[in-house]
């Protein structure tokens, strides 16, 4: 059952729903066409149960179905990136009706124009966009209202009005994409921009900003973590995969941006010596080491080269625990990389799902 102390979060690149044969390639040559994977892949989330989910890669006809097949514990937000509206494949974000209430919705397009829709940033081979939405959880005095699918609710706007929002002490943000695959400057470059709009958010105090605030970044960003379109975005802090330093052996200058922890580094474990301890470590459960397969991307083959690019990073703004000192309020309880493919052959994505666990000190 989910707790009010907890906050479990999920990513997932469903793989867009293409021609029903499979692609000619040895990369896909055990694709199945969206109707023979959907179920299998709505299953999953079902178990997995999050409480916010971002998908990737999602057309129209896709939306669509996960909205019907998830019923209605989820409602969503999102639109297609090519015309802010159905057209092109869309970043949506889905959550638990039960829990959270939306506050506001924004989308812009990963470029030198980002309110412009549809626009194709950099050396990009396609448009890429995000959609960032602020959430607050249910108090005993909302209404759970009805969803509504028309047309106007899935437009492209600049966000909902917030003239009847009230100050929400506990409200968070979640920002959903997909980078360019093509595009190497176009992913140093989104990250550049998505660090700036949340620096932004992060530096408004009032009750539409996320000053002091959870803020998570996930998606499918095409970047291992090598590479600039990862390394910007958590602020160069991890070097061959490991934390390379902590921002208190930095010193502190009032013009460097809040970056983002890798949930996967900042997962809160469980020593070996605390099997020995006379001293409980800890009220809850607590894993020794991140769970499941390491990559997210395999394609639909066993031979498929696979690696790790999709990511829930968490703003590094006081909020998340770096370590058993810190007084943060939340610390990343669970990380894991769910299977895509199991024993009847069908894979339901050429990703993985990354899971995440947040749970309230």
């Amino acid at each position: 059952m989910p707790s009010a102390k907890t906050l479990k979060l999920a990513s997932f690149n469903i793989r867009f729903g293409g021609p029903e044969r499979p692609a000619e390639s040895r990369n896909f040559d055990q694709e199945r066409a969206w109707y023979e994977r959907r179920d299998g892949l709505v299953d999953q989330v079902i178990w997995e149960e999050p409480d916010i989910i971002g998908f990737q890669e999602v057309l129209d006809n896709q939306l669509h179905d996960l909205a019907y097949l998830l019923g209605p514990s989820y409602i969503h937000v999102g639109v297609g990136r090519d015309d802010g509206k159905t057209a092109g494949e869309a970043v949506p974000i889905f959550w638990r009706k039960d829990r959270f209430k939306l506050l506001s919705v924004q989308y812009f397009w990963l470029s030198d124009k980002p309110e412009v829709v549809g626009s194709i940033g950099w050396d990009a081979g396609q448009t890429r966009m995000a959609t960032l939405a602020h959430f607050a959880p249910l108090t005993k005095d909302d209404h759970h209202p009805k969803l509504e699918s028309d047309d106007t609710d899935t437009e492209a706007k600049a966000s909902h009005p917030s003239s009847a929002i009230n100050k929400q002490s506990e409200s968070f943000f979640v920002l959903n994409t997909h980078y360019d695959d093509r595009g190497t400057l176009a992913r140093k470059r989104s990250s550049e921009l998505i660090v700036s709009k949340l620096n932004q958010l992060m530096a408004d105090k009032g009750p539409d900003g996320a000053y002091d605030k959870l803020v998570v970044a996930l998606g499918d960003l095409n970047s291992p973590a090598s590479e600039d379109g990862y390394q910007v975005l958590t602020g160069h802090r991890y070097v061959n995969n490991r934390l390379a330093y902590t921002p208190t052996q930095l010193p502190m200058v009032q013009s460097t941006p809040i970056t983002f922890l890798d949930s996967r580094h900042a997962l809160f474990r469980r020593k070996s010596t605390d099997i020995t301890s006379s001293i409980p470590f800890s009220k809850s459960l607590v894993l020794s080491a991140s769970f499941g397969e390491h990559s997210t991307y395999t394609g639909f083959s066993t031979g498929s080269r696979t690696t790790l690019i999709d990511y829930i990073l968490l703003a590094d703004n006081g909020v998340i625990q770096r370590d058993e000192c810190d007084s943060a309020p939340w610390r990343v309880a669970k990380y894991g990389v769910i299977p895509n493919h199991f024993g009847d052959g069908v894979w339901v994505s050429d990703h993985r799902m990354v899971v995440v666990t947040l749970r309230r000190n």
